[in-house]
């Protein structure tokens, strides 16, 4: 027996049949915000992290969520994380993504437990082109937004090697992207080089006129 309470609608979604048991659920008025005691995860979240997640199913439920939503039902949460985070943690397909964010705009914005917007959490987890650019389109200022670690999201993309374009969205977007300094007064092309990036993406640092530069111990360059 598990030794943490998960709301019935969450076993429903990761079961492999889930759309017939999920049906019956909903006619019976199960409701699919509440949260589970492990890691804080609704419905919407825990179907997010399933490999069968059908766009379907996906609709129904976050059409549900929305609702209960609205109707004021939700449950607080100690858990700062939420179901944008978790789609870009899980890679989930583009069209989730902006489900999620159209229906709910402010989540941009909106940071995890670690003090990460989900920029950097997509950049993190190789985001495409396309979606990155959807990102930084719905909060432009995010692109400069540095982690705990004092790392910008284009810093953790090229560490994370990134996809393909990645880097040019970010130097459409501010130019001054590519020569921003972490902590340790290392530029994005300095990482790019340390982390033993692919030369495709030290090529595109090049094209956006990154050069690799370093700060001295006095912060001078």
């Amino acid at each position: 027996r598990d030794l943490w309470p998960a709301p019935l609608m969450n076993l429903a979604v990761a079961h492999p049949s889930c759309h017939a048991v999920v049906s019956c659920l909903l006619a019976a008025k199960c409701r699919v915000s509440p949260r589970d005691a492990k890691n804080g995860h609704c419905a919407v979240e825990c179907l997010l992290t399933q490999p069968h997640l059908s766009v379907d199913i996906f609709e129904v439920i976050f059409k549900h969520f929305l609702a209960e939503e609205h109707d004021g039902v939700i449950q607080p949460t100690k858990f700062s994380s939420h179901m944008l985070h978790v789609a870009l943690e899980r890679e989930a397909a583009f069209e989730f993504v902006v489900m999620i964010v159209s229906a709910k705009p402010y989540l941009v914005r909106r940071s995890n437990n670690m003090g990460e917007l989900p920029i950097h959490t997509a950049a993190a987890h190789r985001a495409d082109r396309q979606l990155m650019k959807y990102l930084i389109d719905h909060a432009p200022e995010s692109i400069h937004a540095k982690t705990q670690s004092s790392l910008t999201p284009l810093q953790i993309a090229v560490v994370s090697r990134t996809s393909r374009g990645v880097v040019t969205v970010f130097h459409e977007a501010d130019p001054s992207t590519v020569r921003e300094y972490d902590v340790r007064g290392w530029n994005v092309l300095c990482r790019a080089v340390w982390a033993d990036a692919p030369s495709w993406i030290i090529e595109e640092l090049h094209h956006c006129g990154a050069v690799y530069h370093r700060k001295d111990d006095k912060g001078d360059p």
